[in-house]
């Protein structure tokens, strides 16, 4: 069986539990000796790492591992810290932003924008395009092509979560977020609207501007969904 690591986490005395997603369903299992630095696993215990395992079922409150085989890690030895800090922002997004029932759901994107982050420059946008497409998996949807309001593609002048994406000039109101500057719109559109993870980007918007999306993004899935996700501290 395939599955990706999301997190692991100590289960009585050198045991671990790991949460993990395959292609069809999430679950845990129990790892005997996991955290011991002599574990044939200890490979396990990096965020997104892939393998192939297999499970032991029974009377037990977690499977237990019984093989596994590292299909593809994270790590190299040689990473920078915007890269290791992205690989823990993509992980806790896929494990905090759904239920557990639902967190299958996003084991194909997980894996793309996994492979993604290795190779692009811009680890920001990277992370910034998944966690968008996982808010489209939950079921929101933001309208970054006109006006969420009235629909139209003129004067647009903010970007309201709350409000269902862009807004035009003629439909602001007292509530409505006016918290990103012109270059950061055309970023929120440019983010919701990406065909894949690979555009470089780096030349047209600043760190600050994206910065500024991403920690807007951050705001809304804590007040909305109720997740911190608090590994993109570090990209912020």
């Amino acid at each position: 069986m395939k599955i990706i690591v999301l997190k692991s986490s100590k289960y009585r005395e050198k045991d671990l539990i790991y949460s993990v997603i395959s292609s069809d369903r999430a679950f845990s299992f129990k790892v005997k000796g996991g955290a011991d630095v002599k574990s044939p696993y200890i490979w396990m215990n990096n965020p997104l790492t892939m393998a192939d395992i297999e499970l032991v079922e029974g009377k037990y409150k977690y499977p237990v591992l019984k093989e596994a085989k590292i299909i593809s890690s994270p790590l190299n030895g040689k990473d920078e810290f915007d890269y290791l800090f992205g690989v823990s922002a993509l992980a806790e997004i896929a494990h905090d932003l759904v239920l557990e029932e639902e967190r299958h759901l996003f084991f194909e994107e997980l894996e793309n924008a996994a492979n993604a982050l290795r190779s692009v420059k811009d680890k920001i946008t990277c992370v910034a395009v998944f966690l968008a497409r996982c808010l489209r998996k939950t079921g929101m949807e933001f309208e970054v092509d006109c006006c969420a309001q009235c629909g139209s593609k003129k004067d647009i002048v903010a970007f309201d979560m709350s409000e269902g994406g862009f807004v035009c000039r003629s439909c602001i109101n007292e509530t409505t977020e006016r918290d990103l500057t012109k270059n950061q719109l055309i970023y929120c559109r440019w983010i919701f609207s990406a065909k894949d993870y690979y555009n470089e980007w780096d030349d047209r918007f600043s760190k600050e501007d994206k910065v500024a999306v991403l920690q807007k993004m951050k705001n809304f899935v804590f007040d909305v969904l109720g997740a911190n996700i608090q590994s993109l501290d570090c990209l912020l």
